[in-house]
């Protein structure tokens, strides 16, 4: 037979077994083997470690067959035990500071682990970021200099929360998925601040004068904010009949100023309350909100007068919205109930002309005919 690697051959120790019976021979320098032996199933292996770029590498082969009574030829290659590895690490003091929308570099250095030539993949595998690699793809020898050098740039997006936050990326094999490594970089992402106003148009009725409209202060920021809030437009709604107060619903108490977290939100309602009978109930009140933090980062939304539930009397109205409109008008029905007056008088009279008709009514005078 011969022995090789790698289509060549190999001069190295040859095991043969049967059963309990171990045979050691030595292939010659190109490879070939000759071996006189008894009729029987047998087991060849043979194995040896060559050192590649200082890395010890072991190549090993095993095969049975049967001898009988004429020469068996055996060809015997043997496989390399190849090892897949990657290790990715960062200067992990070299934490960098990023605003919204701004880019920090890191600098990544991928170590082939392995005992062959391999090729790598950097993805970016969480939120809140985007992230670039370059390149993104390297192909990377195996031995003591097995390195590569990546740059991760890193962009923080607004849904990033403010303080030290971890980048997840990924190293992966593209010969052997399983082969992959974590690489978790931080970065400090700087606060921003950022404020938005909802009118949510929900009412609840209080009482005859007054009535609650809901809105939403929205904390449009990365991180903890107080804001104030406020009414714009106090003035004009006096001059229309309302006073307006600002109202947190979890105390039912006034209040300018609430603290939000980060992408929170917080429900408070606008208490109008008439000043008139004469109010004008399409005016809204302007609910304006500001960071007390960054005054910059400030926002307002218009909160409507829901009108409370009306109890119509007599006489006529005449109420009209956008989506519809309601009549009452007390000439139509009152002409309507005289109808119905006249109607029911008709009927009286009628079945008072059958009674006579019938002998059952009338005079008393004259008595029965017999």
């Amino acid at each position: 037979g011969k022995v090789s690697i790698g289509g060549n051959g190999v001069e190295l120790p040859l095991s043969l077994e049967m059963g309990t019976t171990i045979l050691t021979v030595n292939s010659l320098a190109d490879g070939t083997f000759r071996i006189l032996v008894p009729p029987a199933t047998y087991t060849l292996s043979s194995f040896t470690t060559r050192t590649e770029n200082t890395v010890d590498v072991t190549y090993s082969g095993s095969s049975t067959f049967t001898v009988g009574s004429i020469d068996v030829y055996l060809a015997q290659s043997l496989g390399r035990d190849t090892k897949h590895g990657v290790i990715a690490t960062w200067d992990s003091t070299a934490v960098q500071t990023a605003g919204v929308d701004s880019t920090v570099s890191y600098a990544v250095t991928i170590i082939n682990t392995g005992n062959i030539r391999d090729k790598f993949l950097v993805t970016f595998t969480g939120t809140g970021f985007n992230v670039s690699f370059t390149p993104a793809e390297v192909e990377v020898d195996f031995g003591p200099n097995s390195k590569a050098l990546v740059v991760a740039n890193i962009v923080p997006l607004g849904s990033a929360p403010a303080g030290e936050r971890e980048v997840t990326c990924l190293v992966r094999s593209l010969n052997l998925a399983s082969t992959r490594a974590d690489l978790d970089l931080i970065v400090n992402v700087m606060p921003h601040r950022g404020v938005s106003v909802t009118s949510l148009d929900t009412s609840t009725t209080v009482n005859s004068v007054t009535t609650i409209t809901a809105f939403a202060v929205n904390n449009t920021g990365n991180a903890q904010d107080d804001f104030v809030v406020q009414i714009a437009n106090l003035a004009l709604l006096q001059s229309r009949g309302w006073n307006a107060v600002i109202i947190d619903p979890a105390t039912s108490e006034e209040t300018s100023s609430v603290t939000i977290a980060a992408f929170g939100t917080k429900a408070l309602h606008v208490r109008y309350t008439q000043l008139g009978v004469d109010a004008d109930a399409s005016v809204e009140a302007s609910v304006f909100a500001y960071s007390k933090n960054v005054t910059s980062a400030s926002a307002y939304a218009n909160v409507p007068i829901i009108v409370p539930d009306l109890a119509v009397g007599k006489g006529d109205l005449t109420i009209t919205r956008e989506d519809v409109t309601l009549v009452n008008d007390a000439q139509i029905r009152l002409a309507t109930n005289v109808g119905l007056l006249v109607a029911l008088i008709a009927l009286v009279v009628v079945f008072y002309l059958l009674r006579r008709r019938k002998g059952y009514g009338g005079s008393s005078k004259g008595g029965a005919k017999k």
